[in-house]
């Protein structure tokens, strides 16, 4: 019954694609699989083998060693990698039925799988290379698929394409090289579409940025020449229907290969045209979208050394970031607390004497890393769309400060930004804790001074500087209780490292030497020793991280407005300052304090 399922897909003229196969063949095991004979299950299972592998897709998947993929990859109940297909299933005796099918079908589509299996699982299975002959039939296979267009995909079209130029090299057959060139070209030619870059460009990837295929100069300039038409057209719908990922296809290799050749001219009109498109596109869209475009091209403009242009191109980004903020949506959410429940946290937070109170205080507000990371894991669960896609923060001029990718690919960002969203969170309880300490304690700058200095590595030559600060804090001058406490906070972590055994200096680049900055010094490993992984992750977030609340950078470098110079940022700096207190000589982070 085999046998005539597959004759169905023998007519060589009829569209196919290799899903639609494997379906009809599970669909016939599924439903004929008690009359079929054990040679014909036998048979069926290595058919349905063969189709269910996927392909490579060459631009996402450029670093994949084998051309033949699993359809799926997931974790078991154990945690284990499990792949459907598994590649263990393809035994000696299946890998000869392909070997004997390439041989005797007519459809090309068939033949390419067949034999392109064949040959990749030859050593795999064999412990031998495969005969040439089923090299070279994949080859031809696959130059008629695309000649004929038989394939009802066009991307997959151009996979099998390079993947049988990859083969023709690795056997040098120089005719079928040459072939595969000429074919590859008018392929493109045929199926491109300007809006569609996915359908283009696979030419210039696989025979101008390949230096080992080599070939025609005619044909490079053909190539060469069809990326300058198509740049060309882009530009002149800019303003209409403006495709940004064509854009990229086209400047992006033209500058490539122009540079290559020597000719910096070239790149830099080239990418001048890439600019401007770009440029007059953003003035036509949200300047939301718009920002997000054009930091894309400052990114691409810097590594071709056309540094005045990508200023050129800042400058419009904090015209869109500016004109951004009054596009972002705002959100928020109304949570209400029990006034019992809030008052019976207080009362625990301040229960005890000032030093057992502020030592609570301390220790409660420091957010716990691990917490924070099963945070950002069971929200990827419950949300996985979002978890997917990363998220672009902005500061108050709408400049684009941090990315942050996904959960997938940037597990530390996540937990920084999320750690800082919880500290936001969290303010009101900071706040009104605080408020209850000094209701409680009736708190100076001198019961907090006491407190500080009880630990050994707070500078004494800053008390002075500290106390007003402390003091500032207390009346409510968050502004000056800022500027004056962050770079103590800094110079205590300096004078730990220091009492740590640790250097403070760095090679500077006029030859002198310079101090370590807030971030070289928490990534010493004696601040994660003395001071816990927490803190240190605490600190960052707070201070240096620019995907967290990173004070530090923006109170010292004066790129915050006046509205940041608040109450919920204030708590936070004291609350780390007094953090300092409980650090005692020989303590090691887990002793007992």
């Amino acid at each position: 019954m085999t046998q005539p399922l597959l004759a169905q897909f023998e007519r060589p003229t009829e569209q196919l694609t290799e899903r639609e196969i494997c379906n009809e063949l599970l669909a016939l095991r599924n439903q004929d699989s008690e009359s079929l004979g054990e040679q014909e299950r036998t048979e069926l299972d290595a058919e349905i083998l063969a189709f269910d592998f996927r392909e490579k897709e060459p631009c996402r998947e450029r670093d994949e060693a084998n051309f033949f993929l699993p359809a799926s990859t997931f974790t078991d109940a154990n945690g284990r990698p499990v792949t459907n297909p598994d590649r263990a299933d393809v035994t000696p005796d299946v890998h000869n039925y392909w070997a004997g099918r390439a041989t005797s079908t007519d459809n090309p589509i068939l033949a390419f799988r067949y034999a392109g299996l064949v040959w990749e699982f030859a050593k795999e299975v064999t412990g031998s290379s495969a005969d040439i002959r089923y090299a070279r039939l994949l080859i031809d296979s696959a130059a008629r698929i695309a000649r004929e267009k038989l394939h009802r995909q066009e991307t997959s079209i151009i996979s099998k394409l390079g993947f049988a130029l990859s083969v023709a090299q690795s056997i040098r057959d120089r005719d079928r090289i040459q072939m595969l060139c000429h074919v590859i070209v008018d392929y493109e030619c045929d199926i491109a579409e300007l809006n569609k870059p996915g359908l283009w460009g696979f030419a210039f990837n696989y025979l101008v940025e390949d230096k080992r295929v080599q070939p025609p100069d005619s044909l490079v300039q053909r190539i060469i020449a069809d990326l300058e038409g198509k740049l060309k057209a882009i530009q002149e719908e800019a303003g209409k229907d403006f495709n940004p990922f064509s854009a990229d296809a086209a400047a992006q290799r033209l500058a490539r290969y122009y540079r290559r050749s020597g000719k910096p001219d070239e790149v830099k009109r080239v990418l001048n045209v890439y600019r401007d498109t770009y440029l007059q596109a953003a003035d036509e869209t949200s300047a939301l979208v718009g920002s997000a475009w054009l930091q894309k091209v400052y990114g691409v403009l810097l590594p071709f050394g056309l540094r005045s242009e990508a200023e050129e191109v800042s400058i419009k980004l904090r015209e869109l970031g500016r004109k951004g903020r009054d596009e972002l949506a705002h959100v928020s959410h109304d949570m209400e607390i029990p006034a019992e429940e809030f008052d019976k946290f207080l009362d625990g937070m301040v229960a005890g004497d000032v030093e057992t109170a502020l030592t609570r205080f301390v220790d409660h507000f420091i957010p716990i890393r691990d917490q924070v990371e099963r945070q950002v894991k069971e929200l990827a669960e419950s949300h996985p769309l979002l978890s997917i896609f990363g998220t672009t923060l902005v500061d108050g001029d709408g400049r684009p400060k941090a990315n942050v990718g996904s959960v997938e690919h940037d597990l530390d960002g996540n937990i920084a930004k999320l750690t800082a969203q919880n500290m936001g969170f969290t303010a009101i309880f900071v706040r009104r804790t605080v408020e209850k300490l000094r209701e409680k304690f009736e708190l100076t700058s001198d019961d907090l001074m006491a407190f500080l200095y009880r630990s050994p590595i707070l500078p004494s030559d800053r008390r002075s500087i500290v106390s007003e600060g402390l003091t500032a804090y207390l009346e409510e001058n968050w502004s000056v209780a800022m500027h004056l406490l962050i770079p103590q906070i800094e110079a205590t972590l300096r004078r730990l490292i220091e009492l740590s055994g640790g250097a403070t200096w760095k090679l500077g680049r006029n030859g002198a030497f310079m101090l370590k900055n807030f971030e070289d010094l928490l990534r010493d490993e004696r601040a994660a020793r003395a001071l816990g992984a927490d803190a240190v992750h605490y600190l960052r977030v707070l201070f240096t991280d620019q995907r967290g609340w990173n004070l530090r950078n923006a109170v010292c470098h004066g790129i915050v407005p006046e509205t940041a110079f608040c109450a919920p940022h204030a708590d936070r700096v004291v609350h780390a300052l007094l953090f300092f207190a409980l650090i005692r000589e020989g303590a090691a982070p887990s002793d007992p304090i």
